[in-house]
């Protein structure tokens, strides 16, 4: 049997992410136009999970109360679904005669539209590289203007992407670990965002242990160990109303928290501004993981 990917991990994650109506409709559109494949007035949509096949159905139904129908591709295990213009034109998009397309702009106005429009982009188009190998999360298309759409998009939640042209496709892509965390945790990959943080730190403990070998390791991973349990509560409380009424001091704190996993509190209380000392640190941090877990 052959072993799972991790781009089919995050994706079978975010095919169970639950979404109104609002959310649907943009989830539908990207998938429209991230994965187009026209001939005929039809346009066709192919993927090789089962998973992905099954929230194309799921979105149709939610965004426009629409059935379409998955095709099993004789003598291959990939799954096609064909959806008339007219209807994709029921979920805000239009393709023209000459190729060019057109998305409802109210479609993606809203911030939990632009989350949603961007993590159906990457359930139908969407690449992400192995945690042991590196940080590099893509976007795929055909269309040059969906690629810089998708890229202004990840712009408004203060993520950098680049876009490059590759052969006949455009590719919008993440560089760095922050920005590939960053961009799980908007689409709703939380977990697979967590296992991600936690190959990270383990990669930062091996670098820093062949950069110091004096390192202090049961300091080290009782640091990390609470970092881990503050990072969960944080992310927690972030897709929570009462995230809106913690103070703008204590968000920042949060941030440091979720950007530098293996500092200790004095150090995240250094980076503060202005500096905090780690006792007001800890206090804040504590008062987050209480919150946390009230919830």
């Amino acid at each position: 049997m052959p072993k799972i990917t991790f781009s089919q991990e995050v994706k079978d994650e975010l095919c169970e992410v639950k979404i109104k109506r609002e959310e649907a409709l943009a989830e539908l559109a990207a998938m429209l136009l991230f994965g187009e494949n026209i001939l005929n007035n039809t346009v066709t949509l192919k993927t090789e999970h089962a998973n992905v096949a099954a929230r194309i159905q799921l979105v149709f139904k939610k965004a426009i109360d629409e059935e379409v129908f998955i095709d099993l591709v004789k003598g291959r295990k990939n799954y096609s679904i064909s959806i008339p213009l007219t209807l994709a034109e029921n979920a805000g998009v239009y393709f023209s005669e000459d190729g060019e397309i057109a998305l409802d702009e109210d479609i993606y106005e809203s911030e939990i539209s632009k989350r949603a429009f961007l993590r159906g982009a990457f359930i139908i188009s969407g690449t992400i590289t192995e945690p042991k190998k590196g940080y590099s999360c893509e976007l795929i298309t055909y269309n040059e203007n969906m690629a810089y759409l998708s890229s202004e998009m990840l712009e408004s939640f203060d993520i950098r992407a680049n876009t490059v042209k590759r052969n006949n496709y455009y590719v919008t892509y993440l560089k760095d670990k922050n920005s590939v965390n960053d961009f799980l945790n908007i689409i709703g990959a939380h977990k697979l965002m967590l296992d991600l943080m936690v190959t990270q730190i383990e990669k930062d403990i091996n670098n820093r242990e062949n950069r110091a070998l004096n390192c202090k390791t049961a300091n080290m991973d009782r640091t990390i160990s609470a970092s881990v349990f503050q990072c969960k509560a944080i992310m927690k409380l972030q897709e929570l109303p009462i995230w809106d009424e913690i103070d703008d001091l204590t968000k920042q704190l949060a941030k440091l928290r979720l950007e530098n996993f293996d500092l200790s509190l004095t150090e995240i209380g250094e980076r503060m501004s202005p500096p905090m000392t780690k006792s007001s640190v800890n206090r804040r941090m504590k008062k987050l993981i209480d919150l946390a877990e009230d919830k």
